[in-house]
């Protein structure tokens, strides 16, 4: 790739190095360092470390991983499934958080005084 091909800047407002440097970031597979994404890159380390204070770098950066991860949502649920049908029940508990349908119940057992200020609902009548 030319030099001046690798300065042009796409619609997201980065150069095509950056979204190289983004796609090693994102690759969970080779888990490339940032030392080694700047020499794939042929960049100093501190030039890959100034993307990072730039704005449209790391919203790019932010806007990908999410899709990563919504891309990745089915591999996730997957893998707990695979758990739940072999009766891990922290399984079973987190897929119920998940779907907002497990409660925590407490059970509270003593002598309890119930005290009611006239005061407070005179305040919640206003």
């Amino acid at each position: 790739m030319k030099r001046k091909e690798l300065r042009k800047v796409n619609k997201k407002g980065i150069s095509k190095r950056q979204q190289r440097a983004i796609e090693m970031l994102l690759d969970i597979e080779k888990d490339y360092t940032k030392k080694e994404i700047a020499a794939k890159l042929g960049i100093s380390e501190t030039a890959l470390y100034k993307w990072f204070k730039k704005e449209e770098f790391v919203e790019e950066l932010n806007k990908q991983s999410e899709e990563f991860f919504k891309r990745s949502k089915n591999i996730v649920n997957k893998a707990l499934l695979k758990k739940i049908m072999k009766g891990d029940v922290s399984a079973m508990r987190l897929y119920y958080e998940k779907e907002n349908e497990f409660v925590q119940k407490h059970q509270f057992s003593g002598n309890f005084e119930l005290v009611i200020d006239g005061n407070e609902i005179n305040d919640s009548e206003n």
